[in-house]
């Protein structure tokens, strides 16, 4: 039972986002509201992104060095919803595509909303992912202390590491941060495919559901 609340704590946001969006879901097929799916989906990434900014407005750095890892959904977790936020927006664009002409405006903004909503919470998730993993990942052999070299400084606070995420989520590469450690690496990596695909794949099939539905 105390694993069980510790594991609830850790991961209060992730938990409280996926209730309302099965609350949404539910309440879409009842009375069957438009893309109950899509709906469920972007109800999550609102209240998860609601969640992250109160933490990200409120916390002080020494704030965030002691409670990074607490905040950090944890690799498996930070997978699924990466999986989860590019299957719906997948879902979201086929719909588009298959039924956007004969949708109204309220619908087609609804599956439109989906790209832009999960975008923010991938690089939200990565931004709290690169804190914990600066802050409490122990360094290999002959690597610094802190896995990530902000220029000009020594301690960077959250919006350091924002910027750092979403830089990769822009470009699908860093910027003038150094990489040192190499979990650090394999996280950045992965993260720049997901980006790349994203921005490639999941924007292009948006722009054309939209011009599809016009």
């Amino acid at each position: 039972m105390r694993l069980n609340k510790a594991h609830l704590y850790h991961h209060t946001r992730f938990y409280t986002a996926a209730a309302v969006g099965l609350a949404v879901f539910t309440g879409g097929t009842l009375w069957h509201g438009p893309e109950p799916v899509v709906a469920a989906g972007d109800a999550f990434f609102v209240v998860y992104l609601l969640g992250a900014l109160r933490m990200l407005l409120t916390y002080t750095t020494a704030e965030w060095k002691k409670r990074a890892a607490m905040q950090d959904e944890g690799i498996l977790l930070v997978v699924a919803i990466a999986l989860g936020v590019i299957g719906i927006d997948i879902a979201s664009v086929v719909l588009a595509l298959d039924h956007g002409s004969a949708m109204g405006t309220a619908s087609l903004v609804l599956l439109v909303a989906a790209a832009p909503l999960g975008w923010f919470v991938l690089h939200t998730i990565m931004t709290f992912h690169y804190a914990n993993l600066h802050y409490f990942d122990p360094p290999g052999p002959g690597e610094p202390g802190r896995a990530l070299q902000f220029p000009g400084t020594e301690e960077p606070d959250i919006w350091d590491f924002a910027y750092f995420s979403f830089v990769i989520g822009m470009t699908a590469q860093v910027s003038d941060v150094q990489v040192a450690g190499r979990d650090m690496r394999r996280a950045v990596t992965g993260h720049s495919l997901v980006s790349f695909f994203f921005n490639t794949v999941l924007i292009a099939l948006v722009v054309n559901a939209v011009a599809g539905g016009h």
